[in-house]
């Protein structure tokens, strides 16, 4: 059961788009994160691209968002706790999907290891209906085949 729900999970992200941003594209280093580090940075840490790189850790330090400059990384983390993913509860631990296609369809998943960003989960950028998206808990991807829903 599981499986079969791991592989559904998975050809829903990868349904997610094949558009991509420079500020959030992927490398083959990068696990797909346009730059983030598999592992959360610590404060301070270099980098090179302004952007925002998103790690859901719970067992140690919680949701982190470690935000870099165009010149080093700046974390701020928080305590992992159930969240809002329209209308659903999602638990500790997990991320909301938002599907975007003409039908809107929320789902809770546990996450991918490593960076959780617009590219990482949904294949490029994230779409907004609700406001901006917040990784790494919430992503609103856009699943029209034609890539111009909402």
């Amino acid at each position: 059961m599981r499986r079969s729900f791991l592989l559904v999970v998975g050809l829903l992200v990868s349904a997610c788009g094949s558009s991509s941003s420079s500020a959030d594209g992927g490398t083959a280093t990068d696990a797909g994160g346009g730059g983030c580090p598999f592992a959360p940075p610590a404060e301070g840490d270099p980098c090179d691209v302004a952007q925002v790189c998103g790690y859901l850790a719970c067992d140690d330090v919680g949701v982190v968002r470690a935000t870099c400059d165009g010149t080093s990384f700046h974390v701020a983390t928080e305590a992992c706790a159930p969240f809002d993913c329209r209308g659903d509860t999602c638990d500790v631990g997990q991320v909301c999907i938002i599907n975007v296609g003409g039908a809107v369809i929320p789902f809770c998943t546990l996450p991918m290891a490593g960076p959780l960003t617009c590219q990482t989960v949904c294949g490029g950028p994230c779409v907004a209906i609700d406001g901006p998206a917040d990784p790494p808990l919430r992503f609103q991807c856009n699943t029209c085949t034609s890539g111009m829903c909402p």
